[in-house]
């Protein structure tokens, strides 16, 4: 036997009378259950980023190479490189690291558009697409950022 699990959303509205006698006193409606988790949305950075791996590993899967996992530490990094260069200019940080990025003018791109965009630019040059296909490659580092200036990405490549 098999159990399926699914988000059940309930409302109950019940329309009632009371006689003037009795003792019933009317409540503000109230959640009695609330399972919502006050967890702030993520920030389009975030949105960016987890878009960017996604596509990054169905390209990597398209080629019959592994997937790679995110790293946080390296994603870290290239959301720092990728703010530095929305202040002091476009060039690679000179890490030790295989690097790729890019910027896109369009600053009011939505996150997944822009890693997108940003995806596709990749793709279309060839040192940068060895780097997102290289097998070696394990873990990665995402960093996106935007400003009134665009969309700023990189993307850090390094093997565990």
């Amino acid at each position: 036997m098999s159990v399926a699990i699914s988000t059940v959303h309930v409302i109950v509205d019940v329309t009632g009378y009371f006689p003037a006698n009795t003792d019933y006193r009317a409540l503000n409606p109230a959640r009695l259950l609330d399972s919502r988790t006050n967890d702030p949305p993520p920030s389009p950075s975030a949105q960016a980023a987890a878009q960017a791996l996604l596509l990054l590993n169905q390209l990597r899967a398209a080629h019959g190479v592994a997937p790679v996992v995110l790293d946080a530490g390296m994603s870290d990094y290239a959301l720092s490189w990728s703010q530095t260069m929305a202040r002091t200019g476009f060039r690679h940080s000179g890490g030790p690291y295989a690097e790729n990025i890019a910027w896109h003018s369009l600053s009011v791109m939505t996150p997944v558009e822009a890693a997108t965009t940003l995806h596709n630019m990749w793709v279309g040059s060839p040192g940068h697409l060895n780097n997102m296909l290289d097998p070696r490659w394990t873990r990665v580092g995402l960093g996106f950022y935007n400003d009134a200036s665009g969309w700023w990405g990189t993307q850090e490549f390094i093997w565990t």
